[in-house]
């Protein structure tokens, strides 16, 4: 493939992708020159759109968003919480999404909500979801928010590879049938019981997590992304609250000790600049192999108790701010 003139080589396959990838690499195709387009087999590539179309139309009956990775999406169930919650986590959803999603939600016409949930993880500054394996997955942002942030193909140049009624086909989804609270239907099929070799796989995934998916050139841009989020809720009186997942034991005790300190580091920078709050359920004790589907993901009973603290949590921070403007 060396001595081969491309542009960019194009693959898709929702089952064998990672395969795929794996044998271009091996043929000298660099990572840069890579298009996954798997999520063009799936119906998942307009659910974020349609979600939207939604909010559009119905932005009066929200108090609360929620952006984030699977860490939230798994771990909240927006049927338990108090306030009406649109609920716009997603898989792999990294800072730079997270924020370029609120601020299309924060300059809807009508809309009225009181506070914003913004889920971090420990390698959310490091993570860049358009360099990963899964950027397949920013074709569904593309669609709707004309941004593909490091994706190989910038909007330009998706413009010259993909037809305009392509481009334009998130414009006239239908939101009918719209899953508000489980958006890609995963969360029935999360909860199973985990055995030894589901152990020796969480142990696995926590020391690794940090090494297969780190992208340190982007802490600094991720931190700046997260400063304006924050102050964009504030500019529109939406109280912005940062929030960790509770993981695993397993995950807190293996997951790299450098990557945590250095994650809480601007953690705690950002909260003294901005003034957010920060609700750290990330060391809470109750969440073991009876609550998680994995080593970092909650299944729906440890949903259900999540929910419960974290919605306590909100409505106390929202009562106090209340009082305190009142």
């Amino acid at each position: 493939m060396h001595d081969v003139y491309y542009d960019y080589v194009f693959y898709a396959d929702l089952g064998k992708a990672e395969r795929l990838r794996a044998d271009l690499t091996a043929l000298g195709v660099s990572r840069e020159k890579l298009v996954n387009l798997s999520l063009l087999c799936s119906e998942r590539l307009y659910n974020i759109s349609r979600l939207m179309r939604y909010y559009v139309h119905h932005a009066a009956d929200f108090q609360i968003l929620a952006t984030g990775s699977s860490y939230a999406h798994y771990a909240i169930d927006g049927q338990e919480m108090t306030l009406p919650l649109l609920d716009f986590t997603v898989d792999s959803q990294d800072i730079f999404y997270g924020y370029a999603l609120a601020k299309r939600i924060l300059t809807a016409k009508d809309t009225a909500l009181r506070a914003a949930l913004i889920n971090l993880a420990p390698w959310s500054f490091s993570y860049d979801m358009s360099r990963t394996t899964e950027n397949f997955l920013c074709l569904a942002y593309a669609l709707l928010l004309k941004e593909t942030h490091h994706f190989p193909l910038d909007w330009e140049q998706m413009q010259a590879v993909f037809c305009q009624e392509f481009l334009h086909s998130a414009e006239i989804v239908s939101d009918r049938g719209v899953d508000l609270y489980d958006l890609n239907g995963n969360k029935q099929r999360m909860s199973h019981p985990l055995g030894v070799e589901d152990y020796l796989s969480m142990r696995s995934r926590a020391a690794e997590w940090d090494e297969t998916r780190s992208f340190p050139a982007t802490q600094k841009e991720n931190e700046a992304l997260l400063m304006e989020h924050i102050q964009l809720c504030q500019e529109h009186h939406v109280q912005p609250i940062l929030f960790i997942a509770p993981a695993t034991e397993i995950f807190r005790q293996y997951y790299p000790k450098r990557s945590l300190d250095q994650f809480y580091t601007i953690v705690r920078r950002v909260l003294r600049r901005t003034g957010a709050h920060l609700l750290d359920y990330f060391p809470a004790k109750g969440f073991g192999f009876a609550e998680c589907r994995d080593v970092d993901h909650l299944n729906l009973q440890g949903s259900k108790k999540f929910t419960a603290m974290l919605d306590h949590d909100v409505m106390q921070i929202l009562g106090q701010e209340g009082n305190r403007h009142g």
